[in-house]
């Protein structure tokens, strides 16, 4: 538990997934900064309206398609779309084509952890085609814990960072 400016991706650190607070523009900034001056392959989810801010290019643009909602609707158009934004990164593993579309569009099953969580299938779909099988994998923002059961899952070692302690599993 802290901030992640505390807690910065250890040495070995081979991939960062971030799913920072949107349009958090200091925090999307620093994840980037630090990625990209220390050659770690980054995969951040954000708004289509944050690429507007943000101060450094990614090196690809892939696209999740959410289930539509009528949450946050009533004032403005809602986001059924966010972009992850890739930064060094490389695929590592041949896995179908249908993994590489840049258009994801995987739902999340059940809900009940946290109120922003990302599909397990998403995470995993992004730790098969990137993780060198190698380092730690990184999350600075791992409010819902998504990115650690994952890796935990495939076995694979994870550092997770988040300013709150949410409770897995209910």
């Amino acid at each position: 538990m802290g901030r992640w400016e505390d807690n910065l991706p250890p040495r070995d650190t081979s991939l960062i997934i971030a799913d920072p607070v949107y349009s958090d523009y200091n925090m999307i900034n620093g994840i980037t900064d630090i990625a990209i001056q220390r050659g770690i392959p980054l995969c951040i989810f954000m708004f289509p309206i944050d690429l507007c801010y943000i101060s450094n290019k990614p090196n690809q643009i892939c696209h999740w398609v959410k289930p539509i909602s009528t949450k946050n609707t009533c004032k403005n158009y809602s986001n059924f779309v966010e972009v992850i934004c890739f930064y060094n990164v490389k695929f590592h593993k041949t896995l179908h084509w249908s993994n590489r579309s840049g258009i994801f569009t995987d739902t999340i099953i059940s809900n009940e952890e946290h109120p922003w969580k990302k599909p397990e299938s998403l995470i995993e779909k992004l730790i098969l085609n990137h993780y060198p099988n190698e380092g730690i994998i990184y999350d600075p923002c791992a409010g819902s814990r998504t990115v650690e059961v994952v890796c935990k899952r495939l076995g694979l070692p994870s550092v997770s960072v988040d300013i709150k302690d949410y409770k897995i599993g209910g």
